[in-house]
């Protein structure tokens, strides 16, 4: 294995951090866990710096869980990383990560996610889905064609298509918070 592809397993965790870290901070433990990818199968072009993993991927690393049918990781000219996760077949591709601590997760899912490492912007797109989980709760749940979120400036966006645009003839983006108060008792 060489020192490129060893990174690049490495840098797996930024795409799982990225994904996640909509309202809280993963475990920061996880980051010094090792990663653990397995595929059905795997093609490396060490030329052009890119892996592919298909049939059935699992990336995994302390808490973090992604699942998809396909990923490819590339290396840019720039020295960052794009990885692109694909789902299949009807199949989303899925992640889920425990926040530091607490017994919150959160989980997420799409038909595609991309992510770069330099820039930080996480897209999720095609039916995407993002929930904070809280005590086994859904205590906030965001749905839209387009998720993105830019790690750097912390800014959310969504969109009813998956180009990010609006399209007043589709369905609206949807977000649920749960309300933290309790009502005074009767």
């Amino acid at each position: 294995m060489t020192i490129r592809l060893r990174r690049w397993l490495r840098c797996l965790l930024p795409v799982s951090m990225m994904l996640l870290s909509f309202s809280s901070h993963a475990e920061k433990g996880d980051k010094y866990k090792e990663i653990v990818a397995t595929a059905g199968n795997s093609r490396a072009d060490l030329k052009k710096n890119i892996l592919h993993l298909t049939q059935g991927v699992e990336i995994s690393q302390g808490s973090l869980v992604i699942k998809a049918n396909n990923a490819v990781m590339s290396e840019l000219a720039d020295g960052s990383t794009q990885y692109l996760l694909n789902s299949s077949g009807g199949e989303k591709m899925r992640f889920r990560q425990k926040m530091d601590g607490s017994n919150r997760w959160i989980e997420g899912e799409a038909v595609k996610a991309s992510f770069n490492s330099v820039s930080g912007l996480v897209i999720l797109t095609g039916d995407a889905r993002i929930r904070n989980v809280d005590n086994g709760k859904v205590a906030q749940e965001q749905t839209g064609e387009y998720l993105s979120y830019d790690t750097v400036s912390e800014v959310f966006v969504s969109a009813n298509t998956t180009s990010g645009q609006h399209d007043a003839s589709k369905p609206a983006v949807r977000i649920v918070i749960q309300s933290k108060l309790t009502p005074p008792a009767e």
